[in-house]
């Protein structure tokens, strides 16, 4: 919650604390955790159960994002997103929020596990959604850092709010890209446990806008009903390693005064873990030479690629156009100063253009910051993506096309090493 605009903070804050010290999880993965005073809240009422935590620092408002463990976290590492929002529309605040993806390295049970945790950029307005291209990278530097990082693990957890739902391009690059399953969809369970209210059958797995939550706006119960699930928990396992989601849940948690705990849903997940000793006394080079689907790609993971490479494409093309009104308006700009130079007004009108030239000069800087500067920050950092799902894709085939080649249509190879490499106007 933001101190002076969340509504109920400090109330859902002590209730959070005290569910969670009253818990027998092992892991926690929090996000929007703006404040200082409220991480020392939950630090201090869950020293007993959930003795270890960390807090990834990043941007002017703190990345939000914390791990609380049972076991000791032996090692930490941080991404920070190359694009996270635009300064400028300080209404929507992400920027200031330094969005990044936390790891903590624990030793649990005899497993070195890897704990990720993320908070990608919101999604305001799904019709023209301008920030899809921001969370495409977001979702694809995560699935890289995970992918990199979680080699040597037993097993690997991402959790978080990623502001995607299942259908959409973040979500399936991070899925398949990395490897991971959701619990949500491959648990035992068929029902999701600790669920009541309005429509619960149509609502099962929402976390977002669900119909029965206190902060849920109109709008949003206007056009999503049955609310949306875009808070998830995935995992993966290395060699040697079994795992499977016994059950995914989404309690709805209240205050005493009846206000929920969050606008979004907890997601709780029960996983069984284990290590086999046959598969981990396999030799280091048992296997390595026989690749597998997983190991190599599938047509589900060239798609996601493919799909986001589309839309990083789309969003060159629009920043090139964004490039030209900027400098076009710089233009303007300095033919109204010159223009204003040479007036003189009548007594006591002065003010009109000393109000016309310094709204003009700010209008310049902005531009020229715009144009010139955060422009270009922009199309590398979107540039730096699209060459690398494209390289990937071009790796992927390539290794597939002795083991998997029928999997593969003609077309959809196409799409994936075709795509125009988007440098050639911006």
């Amino acid at each position: 919650g933001i101190v002076g605009i969340s509504k109920h903070r400090e109330e859902r804050m002590t209730a959070i604390a005290n569910y969670l010290s009253s818990s027998d999880l092992d892991f926690v993965f929090l996000q929007e955790i703006w404040s200082q005073k409220d991480y020392k809240r939950i630090r201090s009422k869950t020293r007993n159960n959930l003795p270890h935590a960390h807090y990834f620092h990043s941007g002017v408002l703190g990345s939000g994002v914390c791990i609380l463990s049972k076991s000791p976290i032996v090692d930490t590492g941080m991404l920070k997103y190359n694009l996270n929002g635009y300064a400028h529309k300080f209404y929507h605040g992400d920027w200031f929020g330094g969005k990044v993806v936390g790891l903590c390295k624990v030793n649990h049970r005899g497993l070195l596990i890897n704990l990720y945790v993320t908070h990608l950029h919101a999604e305001y307005n799904r019709q023209r959604d301008i920030y899809l291209s921001h969370r495409i990278c977001q979702a694809f530097e995560m699935s890289q850092y995970v992918k990199l990082t979680s080699e040597t693990c037993d097993l690997a957890i991402v959790a978080g709010d990623f502001n995607t739902e299942p259908l959409d391009p973040p979500y399936n690059i991070i899925l398949h890209n990395t490897c991971l399953e959701d619990a949500f969809v491959c648990q035992e369970s068929n029902t999701v446990g600790g669920s009541s209210g309005t429509g619960d059958s149509l609502c099962v797995g929402a976390t977002c806008g669900h119909p029965d939550n206190h902060y849920t706006s109109a709008y949003d119960k206007h056009t999503c009903p049955t609310g949306k699930r875009i808070d998830y928990v995935m995992f993966k396992v290395g060699r040697g390693v079994a795992a499977n989601c016994k059950v995914c849940k989404n309690p709805r948690l209240k205050t005493t005064s009846g206000p929920p705990l969050s606008d979004h849903e907890p997601v709780e997940v029960v996983m069984r873990v284990t290590k086999s000793s046959q598969l981990a006394s396999a030799g280091p080079n048992e296997g390595a030479l026989s690749p597998s689907k997983s190991d190599v790609s599938t047509p589900a993971h060239l798609n996601a690629l493919t799909r986001g490479q589309e839309q990083l494409m789309r969003s060159l093309d629009r920043l090139y156009m964004d490039r030209v009104f900027y400098i076009v308006s710089c233009c303007f700009m300095v033919c109204v100063l010159a223009a204003t130079l040479p007036l003189e007004l009548p007594e006591g009108f002065d003010w009109v253009l000393v109000v016309c030239r310094t709204v003009a000069t700010l209008l310049l800087g902005f531009c020229l910051v715009m144009g010139l500067f955060w422009n270009a920050m922009e199309k590398s950092s979107l540039l730096e993506a699209q060459k690398s799902m494209r390289l990937l894709c071009r790796a992927y085939i390539n290794m597939a096309g002795q083991c998997f080649a029928g999997d593969y249509s003609p077309e959809m190879i196409g799409e994936a090493l075709l795509v125009p490499q988007g440098d050639q106007r911006v």
